[in-house]
């Protein structure tokens, strides 16, 4: 008869370093988004022919977006409040 080869009892892993694997998952997921969008507001931004000046325009009224520094961080509140979760920012 065969002895069953030794393990370490581990226990259950700690909610924060699953939490923490989360985070570090969705922010590198995140940054590579941004990037994409980055690049293509980049080549519509570069591009000029008829075809793509309505999309020139659509971009332009979007990035108008906030102009306080107040409107700004209001955006950027909710933006964590419905996005990432974070409750403790609601007023």
């Amino acid at each position: 008869m065969e002895r069953a080869p030794y393990r370490r009892y581990r226990g259950q892993p700690q909610r924060y370093e699953e939490e923490s694997g989360a985070l570090g998952e969705t922010l590198i997921l995140q940054g590579i988004i941004s990037g994409i969008v980055l690049v293509a507001v980049m080549l519509v931004s570069i591009i000029t022919f008829a075809p793509v000046t309505p999309i020139q325009n659509a971009l332009r009224e979007a990035l108008s977006g906030p102009i306080t520094v107040g409107e700004m961080a209001d955006d950027a509140r909710q933006f964590g409040i419905e996005t990432l979760g974070f409750q403790w920012l609601d007023r």
